[in-house]
């Protein structure tokens, strides 16, 4: 059974890979970053649906993993002394998000189920 927080943090993170396939072409945004977020992005969205209908940890492992890379992919946006204010705000903004939902998605990953016939 999935609690509104679980809900809430596969939610987020669908925005997030939705948010990764846009920066692609984003103004100001590396190419590298670009190519590094899109596959990111798509591994995100491939994990929602199985996370979402059954609930599958290892769905939401995949979930988690790509959103924390991603985060740590968006880092140097954030410190990088050339990029525009508006960029590093997104950043930030984009950031926060992530935390809040890997934070939101972790205790599925603690949850232990038990195992037929046990």
């Amino acid at each position: 059974m999935r609690t509104g927080l679980v809900t809430t943090g596969l939610a987020l993170a669908g925005l997030l890979g939705v948010s990764d396939l846009a920066t692609a072409g984003t103004p100001g945004v590396p190419p590298i970053a670009a190519v590094i977020a899109v596959p990111l992005g798509l591994i995100t969205l491939a994990g929602l649906v199985p996370a979402w209908r059954s609930g599958s940890r290892g769905a939401v492992r995949a979930v988690v993993a790509s959103r924390a890379l991603s985060a740590l992919v968006a880092v140097p946006g954030l410190t990088a002394g050339d990029a525009p204010g508006p960029l590093k705000v997104a950043v930030a903004a984009f950031l926060l998000v992530s935390v809040a939902a890997i934070v939101l998605l972790a205790p599925t990953l603690r949850e232990r189920r038990a195992r037929p016939g046990r």
